[in-house]
Order: structure tokens, then sequence, then C-alpha cells
């Protein structure tokens, strides 16, 4: 074996012991706040008033988060906490924020129904003064990034920091989706591949360039005030939340290292476990009915 002298850098020898500061210690860190993230978005608002019983409003927003790195000790499904500066800039870490949702529309609205409302009798105080009020919820899905579990220290030698991230190695697969299992096979692992030596912060694919499903949801609710003795009241209400039962889908696999399951979506989003590996348990229904008795006084 040949030796290396005390400051050299070698692949074979990484001599990581070392060069730490303390070899006492495995992991010495730097927390700083040194991010940074940008924020631009419009939106547009429209509301009704009353009008004959009927009440709305309307709003929709178009926007764009960005930032240099996610919270690194709670960064989110596909994302990576903790990268490099390169002459003091950030440029290999900027992409967009975990929680940037392009389009963002909601609809709320109440109806009062006029059929016996204004009845004194026993089918006016049972069957009249009913509201239906409804919520539509549409927003499409966050960012995620591609990564590589099993990456090599092939950029900073030595600091046991990885890039975590793969090559992307055909142009029509550095960004797109994966939003259902409709999708699955829809992005083949063989276009990317593992960095080696020599590879730079340029070759890596972006941070979050692909997305996952967004939401849908229709929930719909009937309530009454039923009025007592003393000026106390009872209010009745009965909810459907996702009154369509539509789906939305979990992220899929994103990790090369993983090519059985990557690119590949095989759950919902309503489960009480984020990690495929254990089994899932139902939160709730997709569809799910609340009923609900208040007493006023």
């Amino acid at each position: 074996m040949v030796p290396i002298a005390a400051n050299e850098v070698s692949l074979r020898v990484p001599r990581t012991n070392e060069r730490r500061p303390d070899a006492r210690y495995g992991d010495v860190r730097i927390v700083d706040n040194i991010a940074e993230s940008w924020y631009h978005a419009g939106q547009l608002e429209w509301e009704t008033g009353d009008y004959k019983g009927l009440s709305g409003r309307m709003s929709y927003t178009y926007g764009k988060a960005l930032d240099t790195g996610a919270e690194t000790t709670d960064q989110g499904i596909g994302d990576v906490g903790i990268f490099p500066a390169r002459d003091g800039r950030f440029d290999y870490a900027k992409g967009y924020s975990r929680y940037d949702v392009r389009h963002r529309f909601t609809l709320s609205s109440a109806y009062s129904l006029p059929w016996l409302k204004d009845r004194k009798d026993w089918m006016g105080s049972v069957l009249g003064g009913w509201t239906v009020a409804t919520v539509v919820r549409l927003a499409s899905g966050t960012p995620y990034t591609i990564v590589d579990s099993g990456a090599p220290d092939v950029l900073f030698l030595g600091t046991g920091m990885k890039p975590n991230r793969p090559i992307c190695v055909d142009p029509k697969f550095c960004s797109g989706s994966v939003q259902s299992s409709s999708d699955n096979g829809k992005v083949p692992v063989t276009a990317f591949r593992r960095a080696v030596y020599g590879d730079t912060l340029e070759d890596f694919i972006g941070r979050n360039s692909y997305r996952a499903d967004g939401s849908q949801s229709v929930d719909l609710g009937v309530y009454k005030r039923f009025d007592l003795v003393r000026g106390t009241s009872l209010m009745l209400r009965l909810d459907c939340f996702n009154v369509f039962n539509w789906e939305r889908w979990y992220f899929p696999g994103n990790d090369i290292a993983a090519p059985a399951t990557f690119g590949r979506v095989t759950q919902t989003a309503y489960i009480a476990t984020a990690s495929p590996s254990t089994a899932p348990a139902p939160l709730s229904p997709p569809r799910n009915f609340q009923l609900g008795v208040r007493f006023i006084y």
C-alpha cells in the first residue's frame, strides 16, 4: 500500500478521522440561518353578499414559492435539508419550496331554504328554516425531489456530506409529475444515474423538480337552529366531507436506489404512516359523515 501525505485527499484512503477538527467526535456541524426564500402570488376574490338567502365567496390564488433549502430537522418527503454553498451562493440548493402550490381555488356558499320557513306550526318548526352550505377546494400538487440514498461521497471527500441526488441522463425526465397509480412506469429509473467522481454540482437533477398529486374535495352540510325556552336553542348539523369520494394519492417512490418502487404510486394519502415499508392504517375513509348537536344558551 502506497502511503499518502497528511493533507492529501485520496478516494482510496479518505482519512476521515484525520481530517476532523477533533477526532473524538464523528460529526461537527454549524447551524446557521443562511437560507433564502422568495414568494410571488396573485389572488382573485369574488363575494356575493346576501342575495335572497344565498351568500358565497370564491378565491383563486396563483403563486410560486422558492427557497434554498428545507428545514433541516423535518424537510418533508423527497427533500434534503442540507446543501453546500458554491462561491457563497446556493444555486445547487435553490428550487421550489416543499409547500409550493401553484394553483389554489376555494368556493364557499350557504343557502337558506325558503320552503316552510315562515310557517308557525310543527311542520315549519321541523322542516322549515334549514340551511345548506358547501365548500369546494381544488389545489395543485406539491413538489418533491428525486434522490439517491446510496450516493457516494464524491464531492466533499471525507466529510460524509453526500449530494443525495442523481444525475439526469434523459432531458425528457429532468422534471415532471407522478400523480396517481395510472402514472406508474411513466418515469423510468434508467433516466437517472448515480453520481461518480468528476461530476459537478451543475450535473445533478434540480431540487423539487417533480410534483405529486394535488387535492380536490367538495364538502356539504345542512343545519338548523331550534329555539327552546328562556333564550336557549339547539343546533343540529349534518356534514359530509369529500362528497364525491375523490382520492388523493401519496408521494411516489423517489429513490433510484430502490428501482422496484421508483416512480410508482402504491397508496393514497389517507394513511397514518409515511413509510411504505410499514403496514398503513387508515385514518378515515375519503368520504366521511359527521353529525353534530350544539346547545346554545
